[in-house]
């Protein structure tokens, strides 16, 4: 979840805007900026030469309290697809860092922009400040095919982002850091920014302080040097170490136990599993990597299979495992697959033009039962979309597409394909059923308030829950309406002023004439089974017989106290017709149970585990676990005592 914010949030950020001036400076070295000066004392300076359009060189000065642990700029109105550059305090110098990321996780270093610290950069009692000469930061083509320049001749909308937490490293220019305390965009008119003596003011070629590792430079840590390992035949043991030390203090609950299999990935996300056993993996901003099982069932190699950095979250192979399927923010690729050569060929688009908004993963399912359909999901653009209402508008929904039909140049998202249900805020996390009928779960909304006869109540700590949707059959079109923008589901009933709704009730956050928490009911369809407000669920997996749905809880920072950042399972059973059904009546608190979780207080994107991926092997015998954190990608095999060596798939 990002730290987005609701009509009453947003009431609160215009007395926050109003303390916040733009205007002009000039430093004690004579060099004149337009400048943005926030509330807290930050100060953003930019000053550019008298050029007539991109690419120009630009220098950037931050001032910051020395409180402020890191600040940063985005060289557009967001974080995703824009080059960002991002400055510290260490000891009594500053670092400075080129960054870049496709979707909502840590920023990747990119090395399409070089920095360089230029004098009058300073750490002092009260302030610290990095000027900072930038190659590539007006201009960036590599990152997104339109918007990707700034006008020296107007005023451009950027935006800043800082937070009082130091950063992990503060020594190194790729450390990892927490996310924001506060991110916007804001208006800078670029033609204060010129200057004549702009060319005075650069010593020569920049001489980068810190340049990026290139992502496709990193490894994954596993406990053997990386190679091209054959698959090894029969069903794998589940190792007791892999000799790989867990980032974070996990706990298992009883009867469980999880393994290290991997380290120092780059924001993995969502997995797939080859005909041989191998392990595909999407890393955020580097993109697929594909991973050898060794005899003893720890990992014995490791390679890059697609080296594309717009790669967000989504893959899928096809139940045949000869076609692979990976997706940016708008685009859906096919491939064909050799697992045992581990290449692929022949890259097609499948689906196109997908909306680049705030939310980025689309994530891919292939049903097993109809191996031609494919199941793309799609967020919606902020944390309230409105116009999504209207299910024609392609967001915050599910669609299917028959691959065997795909036209030439691809399916276009929002005007082709069938629905399998609207109204859905951001299904990241999409499983099948040993029926084949598709359920999602869903990151519901943000920052929500309870507003009545025009008084707003908070009611965000505990509200609104993440749902378990039932999608059902990909074949078969779904029109339903599940209820986002307009209603939603309560957890935490007693935080709202006007009655105590249960878990799973219907409401709406500011009832009126038109619309009360009634018509929710009777016009929304509703969960399953609701999760935890803020726990962002991101993946999910059943077990072939349907008794469990495994499910990563991400975790999230919007509420006062942190939630999430762990493994939990959702008890199913078969109802009366064969249909699968949680155990737990949709009202229930008690609905999942913790598998693997981290116990520490306080955690935020780069503290505490996230687990972001999960996927059977192909046996079925271990379950595998990516945690996406800032400080360290890392793999786990998480298992159950008795699952090892039984000859028989799990429940």
């Amino acid at each position: 979840m990002q730290r987005l914010f609701s009509v009453a949030g947003a009431l609160a950020l215009l007395s926050l805007a109003s303390a916040q001036t733009a205007g002009t400076y000039c430093d004690g070295l004579s060099r004149c900026f337009a400048s943005y000066t926030l509330a807290n004392g930050i100060v953003y300076g930019v000053a550019i030469p008298e050029a007539t359009e991109a690419p120009f060189d630009v220098i950037l000065q931050i001032t910051a309290p020395t409180e402020i642990g890191w600040a940063g700029l985005s060289w557009s109105s967001g974080m995703t697809n824009n080059p960002l550059t991002i400055a510290w305090p260490n000891g009594d110098e500053v670092v400075v860092s080129s960054r870049a990321a496709v979707s909502y996780s840590l920023p990747a270093a990119w090395d399409g922009a070089t920095l360089a610290v230029l004098d009058g950069s300073t750490v002092n009692a009260t302030h610290w400040v990095a000027t900072i000469h930038c190659k590539g930061c007006s201009q960036w083509d590599e990152l997104k095919p339109d918007n990707n320049k700034l006008d020296p001749n107007a005023q451009n909308v950027i935006a800043y982002a800082y937070s009082s937490k130091a950063v992990n490293t503060p020594s190194d220019p790729n450390s990892s850091f927490s996310a924001h305390d506060e991110a916007s965009p804001f208006g800078l008119d670029f033609t204060k920014a010129r200057s004549s003596d702009f060319e005075s003011w650069i010593p020569g070629e920049p001489q980068p302080t810190g340049t990026p590792t290139p992502t496709s430079a990193s490894s994954t840590t596993i406990p053997t040097p990386t190679s091209d390992v054959p698959a090894p035949t029969g069903e794998l043991p589940i190792p007791t170490s892999c000799s790989l030390n867990a980032r974070f203090p996990l706990v298992a609950a009883d009867g469980w136990s999880f393994v290290k299999l991997a380290g120092s990935l780059t924001n993995p996300r969502a997995m797939a599993v080859d005909s041989l056993g191998n392990l595909l993996v999407v890393e955020v901003s580097k993109g697929v990597s594909v991973h050898s099982f060794g005899s003893n069932g720890c990992l014995a190699g490791s390679k890059t299979l697609i080296s594309e950095r717009v790669l967000t979250h989504g893959i899928a192979l096809t139940p045949d495992r000869k076609t692979l399927l990976v997706s940016s923010i708008d685009t859906v690729w096919k491939y064909d697959y050799d697992a045992e050569t581990q290449s692929v060929s022949n890259k097609v688009v499948v689906v196109k033009d997908m909306y680049r908004g705030t939310h980025s993963t689309r994530t891919l399912v292939v049903p097993p039962k109809t191996p031609n359909l494919l199941v793309v999901s799609l967020g919606s653009h902020t944390n309230l979309d409105m116009p999504a209402f209207d299910k024609n508008t392609g967001r915050a929904i599910v669609k299917v597409f028959d691959l065997s039909q795909a036209p030439e140049g691809g399916y276009t998202y929002n005007t082709q394909g069938t629905f399998l249900g609207y109204g859905l805020r951001n299904e990241v996390a999409i499983a099948v059923d040993p029926n084949n009928m598709v359920w999602g779960v869903e990151n519901s909304a943000d920052e929500f308030a309870r507003v009545i006869d025009g008084k707003a109540t908070d009611i965000h700590e505990n509200n609104p829950a993440e749902e378990l949707n039932y999608l059902g059959d990909p074949s078969v079109s779904n029109e339903n309406w599940y209820g986002y923008p307009t209603c939603f589901t309560a957890w935490g009933g007693d935080e709202f002023p006007d009655g105590n709704f249960a878990a799973g009730d219907q409401f709406i956050p500011e009832p009126n004439s038109t619309w009360t928490d009634q018509t929710c009911q009777e016009r929304s369809t509703g969960p399953r089974l609701s999760i935890q407000a803020h726990s962002a669920p991101i993946d999910a997996k059943f077990d072939s017989a349907g008794e469990n749905l495994y499910v990563t809880l991400h975790g999230s920072w919007n509420r006062n106290v942190p939630t999430g950042y762990k493994v939990v399972t959702i008890p199913f059973t078969t109802g009366g017709e064969g249909g699968y059904e949680p155990v737990a009546d949709r009202h229930s608190k008690e609905g999942y149970v913790d598998l693997l979780w981290d116990p520490q207080e306080g955690c935020d994107s780069s503290k505490c585990f996230r687990p972001s991926g999960i996927t059977w092997d192909r046996d079925q015998t271990r379950l595998i676990v990516a945690s996406d954190n800032g400080q360290e990608g890392e793999l786990y095999i998480l298992s159950k005592a008795g699952w090892a060596k039984s000859g028989r798939r799990r429940s």
